[in-house]
């Protein structure tokens, strides 16, 4: 297995960019200068030593030889030796309401931004583990299966807005049978984590919860809103309106607590508020730590051999060379 042991020193790759944007630069202002005496050519015959290709292969040779020194900073290995190492991974469905409702703004800045970055929060804690994400609103879809690819998580998370939802409404029953059909493994134990302000429920919610906990999934929710609630705010031609029921009056969306924390309960999980933060974060790793994960064997080489020299020796050595470097000439005593 090949790695580089220290990828960071990379970005000093880009100094070689620089210098070769600056070499490319110093060229043409040469040239510029040279030809307003003449002809270019017959001037650098006249002053070989100055000659522009003289200074381009001092060019090559030093950027060639600074491409070397990063490339042996970053110290290349090759694994030599591996062994068969046993590691644990659960399983977490995050299901993330993006109906219109999580529009509101009585949580700041609003309900669906604020359950965006929990949900962020909670992946970044739960690196090493599976992750799946599930989106829903009058239904649900899964949005990434099972994966440990946490950036391409992170990236469809702070993308997520009401506007990807096809039909309105908040179909919780809808995550749960996606997240069911999703774990195709029923040995070990599961962790969903449902992220909405929990309006608008199916009764079937509660009966389906029952059911996945004998499939082994734990259930949390993390309700966003408050009692008092908020008007559903949305933009008309730039202008911000409130949504209006049948009669003309504003929609206000409130948080069924109530719901959520039986949901919870069903499924031997807990329920929590977006504004304990930190502290639901905590509460809930505690809990997910107790899970019974999912047993993976994989390869892991312990032992590594490292080959900058091969590549630090020759930058050095072409270093030197570009510093005493006076030109290559032909037969006919031209560079």
């Amino acid at each position: 297995m090949f790695r580089l042991e220290s990828t960071e020193a990379l970005y000093l790759l880009l100094t070689v960019v620089m210098l070769a944007l600056f070499f490319i630069w110093s060229e043409r202002r040469q040239h510029i200068r040279l030809s307003a005496f003449g002809s270019v050519e017959l001037i650098e015959r006249l002053m070989p030593q100055k000659s522009v290709k003289q200074l381009r292969w001092r060019y090559i040779i030093y950027l060639l030889s600074v491409f070397l020194i990063v490339l042996a900073a970053s110290n290349p290995q090759w694994g030599v030796k591996s062994e068969k190492v046993k590691v644990e991974k659960a399983d977490l469905f995050i299901a993330l309401d993006i109906s219109n409702s999580m529009n509101a703004t009585d949580i700041s800045p609003s309900r669906l931004e604020r359950s965006k970055k929990f949900a962020e929060k909670l992946i970044t804690r739960h690196k090493g583990d599976r992750i799946s994400l599930i989106f829903f609103a009058g239904e649900a879809y899964l949005q990434m299966p099972l994966t440990t690819d946490y950036a391409a998580a992170l990236m469809f998370l702070r993308t997520a807005n009401t506007a990807m939802a096809g039909t309105q409404g908040t179909d919780i029953d809808g995550a749960l049978q996606v997240a069911a059909k999703s774990a195709a493994d029923t040995r070990y134990q599961k962790a969903l984590v449902i992220i909405t302000d929990g309006e608008d429920h199916d009764s079937d919610a509660l009966t389906t919860a029952k059911r996945l906990k004998t499939e082994g999934f734990s259930i949390f929710t993390v309700g966003v809103g408050t009692e008092t609630g908020a008007f559903i705010p949305f933009s008309d031609q730039g202008i911000i309106r409130y949504m209006t029921d049948e009669e003309g009056n504003p929609v206000r969306t409130r948080i069924n607590k109530e719901f959520l924390n039986t949901l919870a309960s069903a499924a031997n999980g807990a329920h929590y508020l977006i504004n304990d933060g930190d502290n639901a974060l905590a509460d809930m790793d505690a809990r997910l730590a107790g899970i019974r994960k999912n047993e993976m064997e994989i390869r892991s080489f312990t032992e590594f051999n490292s080959y900058y020299q091969y590549l630090l020796a020759p930058g050095i050595i072409l270093l030197f060379i570009s510093f005493f470097f006076t030109g290559i000439k032909n037969k006919n005593g031209n560079i």
